[in-house]
């Protein structure tokens, strides 16, 4: 990435978003990494805390990368929580 680009990403991520989690009311999935250190775990309880009618699903193994860590079982996960 260009530095522009570097800035503008920066810019992205550390933007606070907490504020607008109260205003979610539609039914929420997070599925988390215990050692996600790209966004850590405390960040996935306070969105489940905030958002109304969320669930948290935590991987005790996990990563940032939990979707490719277990495809199947979150293909499994998602799909019960669609129906």
């Amino acid at each position: 990435l260009n530095n522009c680009m570097k800035k503008t990403f920066k810019n992205i991520i550390q933007e606070n978003l907490k504020y607008y989690l109260k205003d979610i009311n539609t039914e929420t999935l997070l599925i988390w990494g215990k050692y996600d250190d790209a966004t850590p775990l405390k960040d996935g309880r306070i969105m489940n805390r905030l958002i109304k009618n969320s669930e948290l699903i935590i991987f005790p193994n996990g990563n940032h990368f939990v979707y490719l860590q277990y495809p199947i079982i979150i293909n499994n996960i998602i799909n019960e929580f669609l129906k």
